[in-house]
């Protein structure tokens, strides 16, 4: 027994009653009081029973309603009565515009701007390279039919398409220095911070209903997918997107009757491009989904790795 934060006694309970010391006094007190206690029960519980059934029977009836754990998911109301977790459900059709939208907020608008305007720039100069060079291979004929009455020389248009060569090459560079070192580094932390805030301030009820590999999955793949994935799929698309712009309007400048032809070709593409982008984002949700449960009973084995080792389970967890 401690008293005062000190040993005061200490030995079998029949020793201890036997020396009649804080012990015996203890238990003397509280059986006193509990022996005090159920006679009162006994003696005085019928007939506050009895005078209180009439008062208790003239109350009116109470609605029952149910009570929903806080922080619950939406989608484990879904699930079936008695679930705690909720069911991971994944997304249906279009990426909204308004997840492009805080992507692109994350690094600012000025960074995006900066990356375009290099892109741009990269594919204007190389297109502009090959247009000097038909206006060289023009000058050729025009200085072979006039013979040296013409004054352009050789030197002047290699200087000019070295010149545009050597511009597409800078800003091919800095788009690539800008997309990557701005604009993907600066997205990822944002978000990162963002989710990491998010999740030590969810209430603990969230833990309850949500699995850690769940949890795990936003940190790891997802957060992958942010820093690496997203950055080169918009360089990707806008890089294609700028050079199948010029290259329509170069030959829509020298022949214009294909204008009408890009038309039926860009009403053709929008309507096949759903037969690739529907599944293909389908698929890449289900991935997404599927890889919880892994990530999950990777951190409950981790957890439990002494007890699997105790009881020989090694074997039934390995690959």
């Amino acid at each position: 027994m401690l008293q005062d934060g000190r040993i005061a006694e200490y030995g079998s309970v029949s020793d201890l009653l036997e020396m009649r010391g804080p012990v015996h006094g203890l238990i003397q007190e509280y059986g006193v009081a509990e022996s005090a206690l159920s006679e009162t029960t006994s003696n005085t519980g019928d007939s506050s029973l009895q005078s209180q059934r009439p008062s208790i029977d003239s109350l009116p009836p109470v609605s029952i309603l149910p009570v929903q754990r806080p922080g619950q998911l939406r989608a484990a109301s879904e699930e079936e009565p008695g679930k705690l977790i909720a069911k991971e459900v994944s997304a249906v059709g279009k990426v909204s515009i308004a997840a492009y939208m805080d992507y692109f907020r994350a690094s600012t608008w000025i960074s995006w701007a900066l990356f375009a305007t290099c892109m741009v720039l990269c594919q204007g100069f190389l297109v502009l390279g090959n247009i000097w060079l038909k206006i060289w291979a023009s000058a050729n004929e025009a200085r072979e039919r006039e013979g040296a009455a013409s004054k352009s020389t050789a030197e002047y248009y290699i200087a000019v398409y070295g010149m545009c060569g050597l511009a597409s090459s800078v800003f091919s560079y800095l788009c690539q220095l800008v997309q990557w070192s701005m604009c993907a580094v600066r997205s990822g932390r944002v978000t990162h911070r963002n989710m990491l805030a998010a999740v030590f301030r969810s209430p603990m009820s969230f833990f309850d209903t949500t699995p850690h590999g769940r949890i795990l999955q936003r940190f790891s793949k997802d957060q992958t997918s942010i820093d690496e994935a997203v950055p080169y799929a918009f360089g990707a698309w806008f890089l294609n997107l700028v050079i199948i712009s010029f290259s329509l309007v170069v030959i829509a400048h020298a022949m214009p009757a294909f204008a009408l032809v890009i038309v039926f070709v860009a009403l053709a593409f929008f309507y096949l491009k759903h037969y690739f982008l529907d599944p293909s984002r389908t698929l890449k949700r289900l991935d997404s989904t599927t890889r919880s449960p892994i990530y999950a009973s990777f951190q409950e084995m981790l957890v439990g790795v002494a007890t699997i080792r105790a009881y020989g389970k090694s074997d039934s967890f390995m690959a």
